[in-house]
């Protein structure tokens, strides 16, 4: 965390123009590694040890925050990749982007949007934010009111999706570029589209499976509470496959 800190602040392409767009993304990806999840770890920690956890915790704040910081990423993801979608197959239309009202309302989209998802849960719609068995630690469930696949779906598959369609396009249209493989540039593009698809499936695949047994298996993290750490340190490691290191 502290080096990726000490990036944004030494780089100076990442406070200006396109480049903000990754530090704020940075930025959201420190806060949910240095903060909300190391708090999250540590609570059910506490409750599988029996031992007395030193920070009291509101549950419902708490998980509304913590979860909607992950919304807020996969939308800060997408604006990075949507940015970045546009430079390569609208060339001529991309310097409006890296205006300041672009950026600022990029940023702004990315927050709103993340932090407006778990906003029915608030008032009892989709999931229910508290103490839950095996351990009670804080954590959310589905409500049964069919709501709970809906937020999934609008915060986790749509941007994750949309991701991966514009990573596909961006990766053919590199590939299918005029300029003949053998010079050192185009051999460049082609092994950035490799990494991009590449480090894409890595990071679904280690964020995925959370959502997918969270909203349709519950009952797998009851009967296998280990499930719960185990696709938690998963989501962890998806951070060091991310998409973004291959842009430049």
């Amino acid at each position: 965390m502290i080096m990726l800190i000490l990036v944004i602040l030494r780089n100076e392409t990442l406070r200006h123009g396109s480049g903000l767009l990754i530090a704020h993304l940075l930025f959201v990806n420190v806060i949910i590694c240095g903060c909300t999840h190391p708090i999250y770890i540590l609570d059910l920690f506490a409750k599988v040890s029996n031992l007395n956890f030193p920070m009291k915790i509101s549950c419902t704040p708490f998980m509304y925050i913590h979860l909607s910081f992950f919304r807020t990423e996969c939308f800060a993801s997408l604006v990075v990749v949507a940015n970045r979608f546009i430079a390569v197959v609208y060339p001529h239309n991309y310097h409006w982007l890296t205006t300041k009202p672009a950026l600022i309302s990029a940023v702004i989209f990315s927050w709103a949007c993340g932090f407006a998802v778990y906003i029915p849960a608030l008032f009892g719609f989709g999931q229910l934010f508290g103490k839950f068995p095996p351990f009670y630690n804080c954590g959310g469930q589905s409500n049964g009111d069919g709501w709970s696949p809906i937020l999934g779906v609008v915060g986790t598959y749509i941007p994750l999706g949309l991701q991966g369609a514009l990573y596909l396009i961006i990766a053919l249209k590199v590939l299918c570029s005029r300029e003949t493989a053998q010079t050192q540039r185009m051999q460049k593009r082609i092994a950035i589209a490799k990494m991009l698809c590449g480090s894409f499936l890595f990071y679904a695949c280690c964020f995925i499976p959370m959502t997918v047994v969270t909203l349709f298996f519950p009952y797998v993290m009851l009967r296998q509470p280990a499930v719960i750490v185990w696709l938690t340190t998963l989501q962890i490691l998806g951070y060091s496959g991310h998409p973004v290191r291959a842009f430049k």
